[in-house]
């Protein structure tokens, strides 16, 4: 699918995921099916309001529509135990799958209170407070049931797993901060790529930071590819807004108006320019067109507590999140990527690795040096150029 949305109509939202005539489409989105098409896992995390939640339920949407394909999809901000987990995989599986399920479960050695579980789990009987129980105890064998029916399903299978991370944090705290627990979940996972699986893991937080706090291997990610969400051109944000002008009928928004908002939003991202225009649109009515100095104001008066409040405040508790080491060592990396004398601010990898090296006393908890890296880049702070080995900010709202 190309991206092309020149003459569309595009109807406003704010504040949700939307498929369909609602969805802008974007590079992404390619990216993602791309990879799902041909059998890699994906990883999809993004700022809020910045588009992640459309790219899955456009990409669903998408494939739903392609037969070859079985998509399962679970929130994990929703599940706290394993066998919530279980139960949301179960009641997804189409009819084969599951008949495929019931009879391998059928041969494993559990004991007879689990054996009726994956009924229960599909709406047939009711789960007992005796067999959730039981479950922890258990979920290596469901575990491996569901990797060796993974390549005789009908079709292929994609787990989508959003808000992974809350997941993973369900499961430490439900399990007396346990991380043995989140590292057994995410080896299963692994198990269930490689027998064939397909994975997009997503979420509003990355997983890797999460990880780098608990203690957690990030091995345990291997063969998932990021797909990064990046900021809007000037032409593409330019084309959103009047995509929704002409959806609104608005006669008086021109490019004078696009260029206005686009001058006073920092970071060009779906929910910012869709929050923008909602606050705009009334002023044109009747075929109005507002000045420059008015679309200002209403910027000052309205829009700029806004914006802080719904964008770029979500950085601060993103760092936040991080240990102190960690945070010592992001303080030197954006410092000497804010030194730059390039404009976008870019730093070769090896002047940010001197950095750190040279001006913390780098502990990582076990980590890498790289792998903190990787966790602001999947955060949304950083973005790389490998090609020319350069860091930088991911958009102008971490700069800012």
């Amino acid at each position: 699918m190309s991206v092309n949305n020149s003459k569309r109509k595009l109807p406003p939202h704010y504040g949700h995921g939307v498929s369909g005539e609602r969805f802008w489409l974007r590079p992404e989105l390619d990216e993602i099916l791309y990879h799902l098409r041909n059998g890699s896992s994906v990883s999809l995390f993004g700022l809020r309001r910045t588009g992640k939640s459309s790219l899955l339920k456009q990409s669903a949407l998408i494939l739903r529509e392609e037969a070859q394909f079985t998509l399962i999809q679970t929130d994990g901000q929703s599940i706290e135990a394993i066998s919530a987990f279980f139960y949301n995989i179960v009641q997804a599986l189409p009819v084969s799958g599951f008949k495929r399920l019931s009879l391998r479960i059928e041969q494993l050695q559990l004991p007879e209170a689990l054996k009726g579980l994956i009924a229960a789990w599909r709406g047939k009987t009711r789960e007992t407070t005796e067999q959730a129980q039981l479950v922890p105890r258990y979920w290596a064998s469901y575990a491996q049931a569901i990797a060796d029916c993974v390549p005789i399903m009908d079709g292929q299978m994609i787990l989508v797993i959003d808000e992974i991370s809350y997941l993973c944090e369900n499961l430490y705290q439900s399990n007396n901060h346990s991380v043995r627990e989140v590292e057994r979940f995410l080896s299963m996972l692994r198990t269930w790529r490689e027998a064939g699986m397909v994975m997009v893991m997503a979420g509003s937080i990355g997983i890797r930071q999460y990880l780098l706090k608990i203690g957690v291997s990030l091995n345990l990610l291997s063969g998932v590819n990021p797909v990064y969400i990046k900021e809007f051109s000037p032409q593409q944000a330019g084309a959103m807004l009047q995509a929704l002008a002409r959806h609104q009928a608005l006669a008086g928004w021109d490019e004078h108006s696009s260029q206005a908002v686009l001058d006073n939003i920092i970071g060009l991202f779906p929910g910012a320019l869709q929050l923008a225009f909602s606050k705009l649109a009334p002023h044109y009515k009747n075929g109005a067109r507002p000045g420059r100095a008015t679309i200002d104001q209403i910027f000052n008066d309205e829009l700029s507590s806004m914006f802080e409040e719904q964008f770029y405040r979500q950085f601060d508790m993103r760092y936040g999140d991080y240990d102190a080491h960690h945070q010592q060592a992001i303080h030197v990396i954006f410092t000497t990527i804010n030194q730059s004398r390039r404009q976008p601010k870019v730093r070769r990898y090896t002047d940010i690795e001197q950095a750190v090296s040279t001006q913390t006393e780098w502990q990582g908890g076990g980590h890498s040096f790289n792998e903190l890296l990787d966790a602001l880049l999947e955060d949304g702070f950083l973005f790389e150029d490998k090609t020319q080995g350069l860091i930088g900010f991911a958009n102008a709202m971490v700069a800012h």
